[in-house]
């Protein structure tokens, strides 16, 4: 059976069982809300990109880098942000729904706050390298550092909360959960990922 969660009361959310509430989150709260806290975390995740010089490569990635700009950290944050939300309000109107683009967005940015999460072990000296490159080539990660695999497992979880963060969002903008939008889901989070590596490898 499915159900909007944002239609049920605050007290019926309220008494959902805490992993429920974690996991439905992004259509828990309403869109000033995730705005707002979206914002919040996007500052945070430029200022750790900028002060621990990790850069992202995608929508899902990040690399350690050398100095950059605090302002090119915000746009690349930014241009992440956009490029998902804009892939997604395409893909929802092309599958019929009549959804606001800024409600879709707000809870888009929310909905990263794995992917910023995933940023703070490469934050760690020691491990930095090693992270990075977990995160972009699991198969060399565990042939040349064969430890990384408990932060494997960390950037799978991590990967996978926000796709299921992202399509909570997706489904609760359009109204209703049906196979046809979990195709087009996947149809453009997977357009902006690839878009996502071509535009950082262009600011680059």
């Amino acid at each position: 059976e499915y159900l909007i969660m944002s239609k049920r009361s605050n007290g019926e959310a309220a008494s959902l069982p805490l992993w429920r509430r974690l996991a439905w989150r992004p259509e828990l709260m309403d869109r000033r809300q995730a705005l707002l806290k979206g914002l919040a975390w996007l500052i945070v995740a430029t200022l750790l990109s900028w002060y621990f010089r990790v850069a992202p490569t995608s929508t899902i990635a990040f690399d350690v880098a050398g100095y950059v700009a605090l302002w090119k950290c915000l746009v690349e944050q930014l241009m992440l942000w956009g490029v998902t939300a804009v892939m997604l309000y395409l893909v929802a109107s092309l599958a019929g729904s009549e959804c606001k683009f800024m409600e879709l967005a707000s809870r888009a940015l929310y909905a990263r706050l794995p992917i910023y999460l995933l940023m703070l072990p490469a934050t760690v000296g020691g491990f930095r390298v090693e992270y990075a490159v977990v995160v972009n080539d699991p198969m060399q990660a565990f042939s040349e550092y064969p430890v990384t695999i408990a932060y494997a497992v960390f950037a799978v979880a991590m990967v996978a909360l926000y796709l299921w963060w992202s399509y909570r969002a997706f489904a609760k903008v359009r109204g209703r959960e049906d196979m046809r939008g979990g195709v087009f889901f996947f149809v453009g989070i997977m357009l902006a990922y690839e878009l996502s590596q071509w535009l950082m490898t262009l600011l680059g």
